[in-house]
């Protein structure tokens, strides 16, 4: 019941139980009263691996070659690709195109979906305190974000209507996403 460490057990008269924790063996009386270390030695050989020692140099460059990019999604008309990359939105062609912001946001863009025509582009995004869904329209000449939710929340999975002219999504508590320890 308790992953890599055993159970405990009653010593054959049933007056101590016998349990490990912090590291240690005890007898805990039945009737009451202080546990008892159970002092023990163990000989044994462990063998390990060799080393993992990996040396990645660090360049103070301005310009790094990014080698994971999140979340990517074609286009439509399969000419696009839209995806998250060091935590920013881009948008490139597939044809030896150049990576190209979205945005000039200074937090986090995830989860990119393109309208069924591939005109617009909506995004969720993250802050300190929540996140919020974007999206532009690259139809019109000089387009900025637009911010589609007023209540900051952990929104996530955009996907837009068959007819485009409607978003759902999912939305849950920023408090829950601040919270989490992992």
């Amino acid at each position: 019941p308790m992953g890599v460490l055993p159970a405990m057990s009653f010593t054959p008269d049933n007056k101590e139980v016998v349990a490990s924790y912090g590291g240690k063996f005890y007898r805990i009386p039945v009737a009451g009263g202080n546990a008892i270390n159970i002092p023990f030695e163990m000989d044994t050989e462990l063998l390990l691996g060799a080393r993992v020692d990996f040396k990645y140099p660090i360049k103070d460059e301005k310009e790094l070659i990014v080698t994971q990019i999140r979340n990517p999604v074609v286009s439509p008309d399969g000419k696009q690709i839209a995806f998250t990359a060091l935590n920013r939105l881009y948008t490139m062609n597939v044809v030896n195109g150049t990576p190209k912001r979205v945005s000039t946001f200074d937090f986090t863009e995830a989860q990119p979906a393109w309208s069924p025509d591939g005109s617009q582009l909506v995004w969720t995004t993250w802050q300190k305190n929540g996140g919020h869904l974007f999206k532009i329209n690259f139809k019109l000449k000089g387009a900025k974000p637009q911010q589609l939710t007023r209540e900051p929340a952990l929104y996530s999975h955009p996907a837009w209507s068959y007819q485009g002219n409607r978003i759902v999504f999912l939305k849950g508590s920023s408090n829950n996403f601040k919270e989490d320890p992992d």
